[in-house]
């Protein structure tokens, strides 16, 4: 089984989470933010990545937001919810969980403690992840620079195409604009490949790249326009 979905374009907003002055998140603030970035023409929400510090929050807090951006977007954009987190069980489990609340999507960083030490290894991670939402696309969201973890893409793709079966794509968050263009244009009717290095963007369009996420999309969409 392989997914099949409309293929991703335009500026993805790396949502930010909202959160009271005493550190609890602010489920309130959700929908204005999302109607504010629709209104911007972002195209699509990457959210509980890096600058939604994902990672920070309970697995409960996680839930409630991907529920919530999920809930105010109201299919007006697609949704991919990143899961990745230190548990498999846990990140499989955040899977399962976009999956029940209709998100378009998934991603997942690699654990970044106890990282995989071969590209095997995280593609059998990835697997396990992935395999929470089996009928939603997912997408692996590769930042080296963060999680250490910096194994050829390409083959990445090459391995993860025949046992991660809705494989969809990465978020590719590296400088590394020539490893991006060969994961462009390595199956590319296939697999699509998210750029993700907002300063940089200019080389992204230009090395084949449909589709961006970014933090600064958030407060500069019609600049990046």
């Amino acid at each position: 089984m392989t997914i099949d979905t409309p293929p991703l374009q335009g500026l993805f907003a790396a949502t930010f989470t909202p959160f009271h002055s005493d550190g609890s998140v602010n489920l309130n603030t959700i929908p204005l933010v999302v109607d504010h970035l629709i209104q911007q023409r972002v195209a699509g929400l990457y959210v509980l990545g890096s600058t939604g510090e994902g990672p920070s929050l309970t697995q409960e807090e996680r839930c409630a937001v991907a529920a919530a951006f999920v809930e105010s977007a109201a299919g007006r954009v697609p949704v991919i919810v990143q899961c990745g987190c230190e548990s498999l069980t846990q990140a499989r489990q955040l899977a399962a969980h976009a999956r029940t609340i209709g998100a378009y999507g998934i991603s997942a960083v690699s654990p970044v403690y106890f990282k995989p030490d071969s590209i095997d290894a995280l593609v059998a991670s990835m697997a396990e992840i992935a395999a929470g939402a089996p009928t939603l696309p997912f997408y692996y969201y590769h930042i080296p620079s963060v999680t250490g973890v910096n194994v050829s893409m390409r083959e990445f793709l090459r391995l993860g195409g025949d046992s991660i079966p809705n494989l969809r794509g990465l978020k590719f968050t590296s400088h590394s604009v020539h490893e991006y263009r060969a994961c462009v244009e390595y199956d590319r009717d296939r697999f699509e490949i998210l750029w993700g290095s907002d300063e940089m963007l200019l080389f992204g369009v230009t090395a084949g790249g449909r589709a961006a996420v970014g933090s600064t999309y958030n407060f500069a969409a019609p600049i990046y326009h």
